[in-house]
């Protein structure tokens, strides 16, 4: 899979989830409409960034960071706090396992 394809991933589960209206491309720039759902989200996700320092960080990059807090809590952390995220599979219902 690449980028192409992961875009349009993540641009069809926000369709899916309710997040975004409409999505198109003007000239080579992604266009968003967010639906109140979707807009009340990213002012949740912009103050976990925020919170986080993450200010000073490219859109990719900050794309990783949600990544893997995301899947850093789906997974689970040990009685030290680490995560192990490797090839688990993020799809699964109730992943997160709390190893004391």
């Amino acid at each position: 899979m690449d980028a192409e394809d992961d875009e349009r991933a993540v641009i069809d589960h926000l369709h899916r989830s309710g997040w975004i209206e409409k999505s198109w491309e003007s000239d080579t720039t992604l266009m968003l409409q967010w639906t109140e759902k979707g807009k009340e989200g990213t002012v949740r996700l912009n103050e976990l960034y925020e919170e986080a320092g993450a200010g000073n960080l490219n859109g990719r990059q900050v794309a990783l960071f949600g990544l893997i807090a995301f899947a850093s809590y789906k997974v689970g952390m040990d009685s030290n706090n680490v995560t192990a995220i490797g090839d688990a599979d993020l799809s699964r219902e109730n992943l997160k396992t709390d190893a004391a």
